[in-house]
């Protein structure tokens, strides 16, 4: 007699449920949800978040949490509801080749004013990669209608108009970047090693991106590819919408021709979906992650123009140190100027006197100073003959330092 095998199927994901005879339970192999059986022998879903029991919502796609009130929605239903692209429409193939992003990495590594004087010897290489990032090119439509009131000298004059045009802006649609869990540096002064300066970088509009290619696999080899992570339309309300917004904004203070009070803008957006996904497209860079002390760093170089890169680099607090140590004789002189002024108008001190700790504190501020310049440029030397020495034998520098896969899964571990 022909047995056959009961299959049944998990309500939240579709998955083989097992029962299990000592909790009376089915539980899904696949998601690990569990169900109990009901008196009737129906089985009685339970929310993974409280245990508590499920109800299948009105919309039949999914179930609704009694108690906490979390939503799941079936499997299928989560993959119908996915607007996200297999693939991109267009491509743009890689242009400058991977030699070139090394040796600019390791170029680009020992600049900068707060640069630690050991970070050629303790970097540490997670990954050397040329990957194709996803895109969204917006086309977005728009009709704003604005007011506001300019001012011209002393008059005012109420102006109120109507905007209409398109404005075409490109989006990475990847969440690489918060993956890889990077150090984030921002600014201090003039050097700039911000996370914030990566996403700039990554959305910076080229002029070879209207070049780009058909998609075809041929041109993957050998590089990686990253999957479309961003929902179009989540993407188009955190990202288009508010550049959009800006550029109008912008555009209306540069039409004015005076100063702009009071401007209220009324927008009317669209996108169109079918446009939307027949502009996707993969973008080249070259990434370089990377570690220094236990931190996260990344170098990113476009894949089509070598002289286009930018990326994070750790700060030296000794450098730093230097710098304030620096000002504080600085600060001590002009007090002290302040001061002797002051006594000098109430007759409070003499003449020799004043002299005596003008120079002392001018000599000590000076003093400050020059050592401060003789401990960067010392440092300064020490990374430029450090750069000229290993560009004659970048990739034995690189391969030195790199972490194998089993270091990294080890550091990666809590």
């Amino acid at each position: 007699m022909p047995v056959e095998e009961k299959s049944v199927r998990c309500p939240n994901c579709g998955g083989n449920l097992v029962f299990d005879p000592v909790t009376q339970s089915s539980r899904c192999e696949y998601c690990g949800s569990s169900y109990a059986m009901s008196a009737a022998g129906a089985v009685e879903s339970t929310c993974p978040n409280c245990g508590a029991p499920l109800k299948r919502n009105e919309e039949g796609n999914g179930f609704v949490c009694t108690a906490c009130g979390g939503t799941f929605l079936d499997e299928a239903q989560k993959r119908k509801a996915s607007t996200l692209p297999e693939r991109p429409a267009k491509i743009i193939p890689f242009r400058v080749p991977m030699e070139k992003a090394k040796t600019t990495f390791v170029q680009w590594l020992g600049k900068g004013d707060y640069v630690p004087a050991d970070l050629y010897d303790r970097i540490q290489i997670v990954s050397i990669e040329g990957a194709y990032i996803p895109y969204y090119h917006f086309s977005v439509a728009y009709e704003t209608n604005y007011q506001c009131a300019i001012d011209h000298g002393e008059q005012t004059q109420l102006f109120s108009n109507t905007l209409k045009g398109t404005h075409n802006l490109d989006s990475i649609a990847s969440k690489f970047l918060v993956e890889l869990k990077l150090n984030k540096v921002e600014r201090q002064g003039e050097y700039q090693n911000s996370y914030s300066d990566l996403m700039l970088f990554l959305n910076k509009k080229q002029p070879y991106l209207e070049e780009a290619c058909p998609y075809d696999e041929r041109y993957l080899g050998g590089y990686t590819t990253m999957p479309f992570q961003l929902e179009p339309e989540d993407t188009f309300e955190r990202f288009a919408k508010p550049v959009t917004e800006r550029y109008l904004k912008h555009r209306i203070i540069q039409m004015a021709g005076g100063s702009v009070r009071n401007l209220y803008m009324d927008h009317n957006f669209h996108q169109d979906q079918k446009e939307l996904l027949e502009s996707t497209y993969y973008r080249p860079f070259y990434l370089i992650h990377y570690l220094y002390e236990g931190q996260g760093y990344l170098f990113v170089m476009d894949g089509c123009l070598e002289d286009q890169f930018a990326g994070t680099k750790p700060f030296s607090s000794q450098k730093q140190a230097v710098v304030k140590f620096a000002r504080i004789p600085m600060w001590f002189f002009l007090c002290l100027m302040g001061v002797l002024l002051i006594l000098s108008t109430t007759g409070m001190t003499t003449g020799p006197f004043m002299v005596a700790a003008f120079f002392g504190a001018l000599i000590s501020w000076i003093g400050s100073v020059v050592f401060r310049d003789y401990y960067e440029k010392a440092l300064q030397k020490k990374l430029q003959q450090r750069r000229e020495a290993l560009s004659s034998n970048v990739e034995q520098y690189l391969q030195s330092h790199m972490l194998s896969k089993r270091e990294w899964e080890q550091r990666k571990a809590p």
